[in-house]
């Protein structure tokens, strides 16, 4: 297993949209481990994550924050990222256990103004990571294909793939 995504009791940490549909609704109980399907992706949070040593090339935390037009999505498309890498890679992806206590929900409003920019290009993102086919046989070669051939247009995706592969080159072939 290259990932493991452990998931949380308590508040969900959900989006704002849905947040703002489902109330602060809690989660009690235990969740089930689920490797997730080869071509499948899932909203990956960084609250409770775990990866092999060997699959860092492929944990970049995309740019986000107030000096660019996304936030609150580094995670989910990091995640978006890494599983296409694993995928290729014959890799295998973790969703369950180990579950941690998360207490509290950020604040809805300041989180749907972060996402908002975002939400059109999130429906979209793994269709053009989809679309990129990966050749490399290593975790960073592959990675470093996704930062050069994603494709997605504009100045901000232009600093977003040279931030990726600049994250690639720092592990090599």
């Amino acid at each position: 297993m290259a990932v493991n995504h452990g998931l949380w009791n308590g508040v969900p940490d959900f989006d704002a949209a849905t947040q703002l549909v489902a109330g602060r609704v809690e989660i009690r109980g235990g969740w089930s481990d689920q490797t997730i399907p080869r071509g499948s992706y899932f909203p990956m949070c960084s609250m409770n994550l775990a990866w092999r040593r060997e699959f860092t090339p492929a944990m970049y935390f995309l740019l986000m924050g107030r000096d660019y037009p996304f936030d609150r999505f580094g995670d989910i498309w990091a995640g978006v990222l890494a599983k296409r890498v694993a995928d290729h890679l014959g890799l295998a992806m973790n969703s369950g256990r180990p579950a941690v206590s998360h207490e509290r929900a950020s604040n809805v409003f300041a989180n749907l103004a972060k996402e908002s920019r975002g939400l059109e290009v999130n429906e979209t993102f793994w269709r053009a990571v989809d679309s990129v086919v990966l050749t490399a046989e290593s975790v960073a070669g592959a990675y470093g294909q996704l930062a050069e051939r994603l494709p997605l247009e504009g100045e901000r995706f232009g600093q977003l793939r040279r931030a990726m592969r600049t994250w690639a080159d720092l592990f090599g072939e």
